[in-house]
């Protein structure tokens, strides 16, 4: 999750790289490289707040969309899990409504404006505190 909210903004991590971890390490690594893949998406996109966790203190969820709505990143976040918690239902801003785009490499496509109405389920649920879930669309147009 760190990660995650981290490359919302400025990528501090705020770790100490004197205590050595190897797992940490490599994921460091892989969050660096993604976000060095998505950098202009990140920096240049329309920022679009989708829950807010002043309003909601357990979840949150934002999105950039890049300005020809082509690509899109979208991150949820777990801030605090709840027992027996529902499926929560994501209604995502910003698309294209007359697209179609396919969520991270599924060949599945769907349509901008049934992401932004109807929204997606976030599925598997993410039932753990400071857990967090990126999806990367793309415009199949």
């Amino acid at each position: 999750m760190r990660g995650a909210v981290a490359m919302s903004g400025n990528y501090g991590l705020m770790l100490n790289l004197m205590h050595q971890d190897a797992e940490r390490d490599r994921a460091v690594t892989e969050q660096i490289a993604f976000y060095q893949q998505h950098r202009q998406l990140i920096q240049f996109g329309t920022f679009w707040r989708l829950v807010s966790p002043w309003q909601h203190p357990d979840f949150a969820a934002w999105m950039f969309v890049s300005p020809d709505k082509h690509e899109a990143l979208v991150m949820a976040f777990s801030l605090v899990s709840l027992a027996s918690a529902p499926l929560r239902l994501l209604h995502l801003a910003g698309l294209d409504a007359q697209a179609r785009y396919q969520i991270d490499d599924s060949p599945t496509e769907i349509g901008g404006d049934e992401l932004m109405y109807r929204g997606i389920f976030i599925d598997p649920p993410l039932n753990r505190d400071y857990t967090s879930r990126i999806w990367h669309l793309r415009c199949s147009q």
